[in-house]
């Protein structure tokens, strides 16, 4: 016997990222995205990601870091509510996101196309835990 999807209200999430995502990892970005447009429309935007981030100094990468800072808000629209990762947020189940719909990541440092793919899956959680669908 199917099951009727509940019918979820019109959600609309942009996640802005640094970098594209690389081979080994888009084929689990693509499902987790495919996963999510039952639920809400994803937009997902990639601001450019400076590749020389190993042979930089601390002080460099600090300056990386605030370029990309401004790159990202650059296209946030004015009418948008802004969620910001950090490593000094707190770590919430995916049944605390989809009460919320906010989200901290573990205190470890990710690289970008990691990070991406980890909201993504949060994301796709709280939505199913939201609408009381079975977590799969």
């Amino acid at each position: 016997m199917l099951r009727k999807r509940k019918k979820a209200s019109f959600r609309q999430f942009t996640i802005i990222s640094v970098g594209k995502i690389k081979n080994d990892i888009l084929p689990r970005v693509e499902a987790y995205s495919k996963r999510l447009a039952v639920y809400c429309k994803m937009n997902i935007v990639e601001v450019p990601e400076d590749d020389r981030m190993e042979e930089m100094s601390s002080s460099e990468i600090g300056q990386v870091r605030q370029s990309e800072g401004r790159k990202i808000l650059a296209q946030v629209k004015q009418e948008q509510h802004v969620i910001a990762l950090t490593g000094e947020g707190e770590l919430w189940t995916p049944k605390q996101l989809s009460v919320q719909i906010r989200l901290a990541l573990p205190k470890k440092a990710y690289p970008h196309q990691l990070t991406r793919l980890v909201v993504l899956e949060r994301l796709y959680r709280a939505l199913q835990i939201s609408l009381g669908e079975p977590m799969r």
